[in-house]
Order: C-alpha cells, then sequence, then structure tokens
C-alpha cells in the first residue's frame, strides 16, 4: 500500500531516534580507545591501504567511509532496490554528524584515563545502544544504514536469523579491514560477538512498538499488502485489512482466487471476497445465543439473521503484523469485550505461510478472558483457470464427507445431519459442480444451489501435519489440482449462487454467476442453536487452535 507523507515523515523521526542512539553506541567504542566497531575496522583498514599507495593525496577517514556507504547503496540498488528507501541515504549523511556530536562529550568520561572496568562496562553499553539504535533504524521501515543492509539483504535471501548472519558479517569486516591494515581491540571483538545477537533480542520488541506508535498515531498506515512467495514462483498477497487473501498466483500468471485491485473494492464489497471471517463464520439463527446462562444478541446483517460475525466482522478489522518474513505472515487482532455483542476480550493471531511445495497454510490461534463462542474460518473464492474465467461448474470437486446440515430457506440450519447417500450432496467421488447443481432435490433448491455444511470425516489433519486430503478441487480438464487438509471439523460448500451483480473485481473483470466456490474449513454453521453439533463454545484462557492448508499441484 502507497504510504502518505505523514506516516513517511513519522518512520523518518523514529528512525533519526534510532540513529542518536546507535552513533551514541558507537562513540563510546571510540572514546573507549579499545576499538571500533566491525564496519569502521574494515573502513579504517581501506583508508591506511589507500593512503599508503598515495594516489590520493588529502583522501580522509570520512570521504572513504561516505564512498563505501555509497557503493553499498549502489549494489543493493542493483540487487533488490526495495531495500534502499529515503532513510537510507540519511542514515549516510546524519550519522557522522551524530558521531562528532557525541564524541567529544564521552571521550573524556571513558578514554584512556578511565580505569579499564569502566572502559570495558562502556564498550558492553556501547553494544547495546548500538543494538537497540540499529533496531530501531532498520524497523522503522524508512531506510537501513548502508553497512546493516548487508546482514538485512543477507539474512532475509537466505532465510537465517539476523543474529547469527550480523555475527559473520561482523566477523569478516574485521578480518578484512586488519588485512586491509586497521587496528583493533577486546572492544571489536565483542562487538562483533555481541551486537548481532543483542539486535536479534531487541528487533521484533522494536517492530512491535513502532507498529503501535505508528498504528495510533496514523490508523490508516495499518492497511499493508504482504507478499509471500515460493521458490517455485508461486505468490500469495495478504492484506491487513481483514487479514484478506487477496491473490494465489502462479508462475503462469494464474490469479486463482476472486477479489479487488485495491483496500476500497474490499470496503465496499459484501461477498467477503479472502476474508478472514469471525468471530462466527455462517449464520446464527435470530442473530443471538444463550451461553452459561445468558443471552447474548447480535446485530441482524442478514434478515432476522447474524451473519459472518455481525455489522462489521474481522472481515472488516484492520489486522497488525507481528511477524513477517518472505514466504510467511503473522497477523494479529484484539476483538474488546462485547465487540459486535460477544462476550469476552478475544485475541487472535492469523498466520499464512507458503511452502516450496506449493502449499498454503493458515493457522487461526484465538484465547479469551471470558467464555464465548469462535467459529472463524477464510471465505476465498477458488477458480482454478483464473480469475478471469467464468464459471467454476466444470470442475471436479471431492468432498471426505459422508453427512451435511440441510438448511431452511433462509440459510440456517434445519438441526439435524443427513447422510449424503444417493443424493446430490454426494462428493465422495468425484464429481463436477454443476452436475446436479440444478437437479429436482430440496437442498438444492432451497437455497438456489450449494451453501451447506458438510461434516468431514476425520483424519486429514493429525499431530500437525496433512496426511490425506478431506477436499480436492480439480479443474475441467484436470490440469490444476488443489488439495485441502484441515482439522476443522467441518466446511461450508458455497457454490457462488450470489456472484454476477455487477460487481466488478481485479482487472476490471466483471463477477458472473457461480463464477467460483468456496471451501470454508469451519464448525458447522449456527452451532449454538444445535447441540449435536461440534461446540463452538470456547471457554476463558483455553485456546482456539485450527490450521488449514491448501496443497496446488502448480
Amino acid at each position: 500500500m502507497k504510504r502518505s507523507v505523514r506516516e513517511i515523515i513519522l518512520r523518518l523521526l523514529i528512525m533519526t531516534v534510532g540513529l542518536f542512539v546507535a552513533n551514541s553506541g558507537i562513540s563510546l567504542f571510540i572514546a573507549s580507545e579499545l576499538g571500533s566497531d566491525p564496519f569502521n575496522v574494515f573502513v579504517q583498514g581501506l583508508f591506511r591501504t589507500i593512503e599508503k599507495t598515495g594516489v590520493l593525496p588529502g583522501l580522509t577517514h570520512g570521504t572513504v567511509f561516505t564512498v563505501v556507504c555509497l557503493l553499498l547503496i549502489v549494489i543493493f540498488l542493483i540487487v533488490d532496490r526495495s531495500y534502499v528507501k529515503i532513510g537510507t541515504v540519511l542514515c549516510m549523511l546524519v550519522g557522522g554528524m551524530i558521531l562528532d556530536f557525541w564524541n567529544p562529550i564521552l571521550t573524556p568520561l571513558v578514554s584512556s584515563e578511565a580505569a579499564m572496568p569502566a572502559r570495558l562496562a562502556a564498550i558492553v553499553i556501547g553494544c547495546v545502544l548500538t543494538a537497540c539504535g540499529m533496531s530501531i533504524v532498520i524497523k522503522s521501515d524508512a531506510g537501513t544504514g548502508p553497512n546493516d543492509l548487508v546482514a538485512v539483504v543477507i539474512s532475509d535471501k537466505i532465510h537465517k536469523k539476523f543474529s547469527i548472519v550480523r555475527i559473520c558479517v561482523d566477523v569478516a569486516f574485521v578480518v578484512i579491514g586488519y588485512i586491509l591494515g586497521g587496528t583493533f581491540g577486546v572492544g571489536t571483538i565483542v562487538a562483533a560477538f555481541l551486537i548481532g545477537p543483542v539486535a536479534g533480542f531487541f528487533l521484533p520488541r522494536i517492530e512491535k512498538l513502532v507498529n503501535i506508535i505508528v498504528g495510533k498515531l496514523i490508523p490508516e498506515s495499518r492497511l499493508k499488502m504482504i507478499k509471500l512467495k515460493n521458490k517455485n514462483g508461486m505468490e500469495v498477497d495478504i492484506l491487513t485489512y481483514g487479514a484478506t487473501v487477496q491473490a494465489i498466483r502462479f508462475a503462469d500468471g494464474r490469479d486463482v482466487v476472486l477479489g479487488y485491485d485495491d483496500i476500497e473494492g474490499y470496503k465496499k464489497g459484501e461477498s467477503y471476497f479472502g476474508a478472514t471471517v469471525g468471530r462466527t463464520a455462517g449464520l446464527l439463527a435470530g442473530a443471538e445465543f444463550e451461553l452459561d446462562g445468558k443471552k447474548y444478541q447480535l446485530y441482524k446483517n442478514s434478515g432476522e439473521e447474524c451473519l459472518h460475525g455481525g455489522r462489521e466482522g474481522f472481515s472488516a478489522k484492520i489486522f497488525d503484523v507481528l511477524e513477517s518474513t518472505d514466504s510467511s505472515v503473522k497477523l494479529h487482532y484484539l476483538s474488546p469485550d462485547m465487540e459486535e455483542g460477544y462476550p469476552g476480550n478475544l485475541d487472535l493471531t492469523v498466520t499464512y505461510r507458503i511452502d516450496d511445495d506449493n502449499a498454503l497454510w493458515m493457522h487461526h490461534e484465538a484465547v479469551s478472558d471470558r467464555n464465548t463462542i469462535v467459529n472463524i474460518t477464510n471465505h476465498s473464492y477458488f477458480n482454478l483457470d483464473g480469475q478471469d474465467s467464468d464459471s467454476v461448474l466444470g470442475h471436479y470437486l471431492m468432498i471426505d464427507a459422508d453427512s451435511y446440515c440441510p438448511t431452511k430457506p433462509d440459510g440456517t440450519a434445519i438441526g439435524r445431519i443427513d447422510s449424503v447417500e444417493g443424493t446430490p450432496m454426494d462428493f465422495r467421488m468425484p464429481t463436477q459442480v454443476g452436475a446436479r447443481i440444478n437437479d429436482d432435490f430440496e437442498q438444492v433448491q432451497v437455497f438456489g444451489g450449494y451453501d451447506h455444511s458438510y461434516g468431514l470425516n476425520p483424519g486429514s489433519f493429525t499431530d500437525g501435519k496433512p496426511v490425506k486430503p478431506c477436499i480436492v478441487l480439480e479443474n475441467a480438464d484436470r490440469s490444476h489440482r488443489m488439495e485441502v487438509f484441515t482439522d476443522y471439523p467441518g466446511v461450508q460448500f458455497y457454490a457462488g449462487n450470489s456472484l454476477g451483480d455487477g460487481d466488478t473485481g481485479k482487472n476490471g473483470k466483471a463477477f458472473t454467476y457461480r463464477q467460483a466456490l468456496c471451501l470454508e474449513t469451519q464448525f458447522y454453521s449456527d452451532a449454538m442453536k444445535n447441540p449435536e453439533f461440534p461446540s463452538i463454545v470456547l471457554k476463558a484462557g483455553e485456546k482456539y487452535d485450527h490450521t488449514t492448508v491448501y496443497r496446488f499441484n502448480s
């Protein structure tokens, strides 16, 4: 998402605070006379090597520092320009000035006249301040010091912990600097092995703090799109708005989920495209439920019923990014007590991850401080031929379910579990979605097609691992395949019966009738009114913990 000028300025201010803290730590190194930070040892060695040649008379240490930083910026502009931002140049220009401010203040305190314990303490404090300040700079997301970019980029590209990569980079700087003629002391060795681990401690905490500060002062800044990718060219775009799956793309350009090009589409749309739905997915009859002897009234947003959480469910909330890598993102939302009428402060995290087997993992985890009800799902609409295709009726579908929940004309559950045997509801063998969708059978006519909860047979997802697919979807020529694994007890199969109302999606494509289908892994719809259904009651302090995996063949 494009950042506003206000957010850019705020992030630059946060970064400047980090520069001030980091350079105060570096000044403690210099003043202690026990060694400098590893990057400066490298610059010092390079400066002395050039100085010995006499090729550039009048050359200064500061000039070499600036030139090296500029070269690093150019290199990273070539490698991956997304890492180089306006703050990167600011780091280079301002860092030296801050050092010049601190050096005369700190030198009298920790120079050679100070006792050795005090000088060693200055080194340790300097390491902590450098790591803390460096973490603020990195997590401001406004830019990174050119030397720190080395560790950041390598860490991201090889998917290794920043702390380990930073140690390796710092040791390399020290060794090369020493070979070139730089000097170092015990403080440099301490810095090389301490700054990385300390930064590794600070980074996630600083990221959370920066997100809170920016999010509170500029709420719209929390609207983001996070791109996940694997080595096969598969990409998944995740929006913080509604913890939404905006796109699932493959190397051939196919985007297999419906949605919109921008946030505004999701705000105005009513089809919950790709959204995380809750607190309770599906319909709650009468928009009310009883828990622990008390009746709770919810918002009626579908006739007399409550649909997908209420007037403004999770699909319309902005989630915060807790952690993010090239292949995963963890999103967080705190739903306050009595939001939409539900009791309890519900602390929710939604994690998306793609692996190199072309599988998208979705993990829903929540804890409440009061007894409440929870039934969360993802509401993606799938068409394996791509979101530009006009119909999903030719797709083959297998659902490993012996039973389903019949519905009333208003969409709420009748309150019993029926066998699929001998009915158009039976998808235990791969069957084209459109083969029986218009049959003379009450349950496919009562709601204009399929929109039913199925009770999945157990054994799909065991001990945290996908064992066998409980759902398989294939396009008409069976060239593209999606397997679904889950530990949820059911799935809501919806065949896109309400699509095609004139709404327009990605690339200006108008949605068409039954263009895509939903496979919403969850508990059965309207479970609170039907005691024989698996319970959606979440006790205070207990963990709601469910995983769904979508695995694609290409």
